[in-house]
C-alpha cells in the first residue's frame, strides 16, 4: 500500500492536484470557522440541539450551521440549488 501511495506521488501532474484538493479543503474548513459578525452562536446552538434535522444539515455542510460561518453564506446556497435545480430536471424535463 505504502508503494502504491509513492507510485502516485511520483506523478508530477496528480502530485499538484492532491495538493490543491487538499489546500482547497483545509481553506474550506477554516472558513467554516469564522462566524458572522452579528449573529448570536449561543441562541443557534440552543435551536440546534432541539431540532434534529437541522443538526444534521448542519452536519451535511460541514458544521457551518452551528457557527452561521462565512462559507454557510457564501458557497452552501449555491450548492443546494444547484442539487436541487438537479433533481427537478429529472422532473421537469423543461428545465
Amino acid at each position: 500500500m505504502i508503494n502504491s501511495i509513492k507510485s502516485v506521488f511520483a506523478v508530477k501532474s496528480l502530485r499538484t492536484k492532491i495538493i490543491a484538493t487538499l489546500a482547497m479543503v483545509l481553506v474550506y474548513k477554516l472558513l467554516s470557522v469564522i462566524p458572522v459578525p452579528g449573529v448570536n452562536t449561543d441562541g443557534l446552538s440552543a435551536i440546534l440541539e432541539t431540532q434534529k434535522g437541522l443538526s444534521f444539515f448542519s452536519a451535511l455542510m460541514g458544521g457551518g450551521l452551528s457557527n452561521f460561518s462565512i462559507i454557510l453564506m457564501g458557497l452552501s446556497p449555491y450548492i443546494n440549488a444547484m442539487i436541487i435545480l438537479q433533481l427537478l430536471g429529472v422532473i421537469v424535463p423543461r428545465l
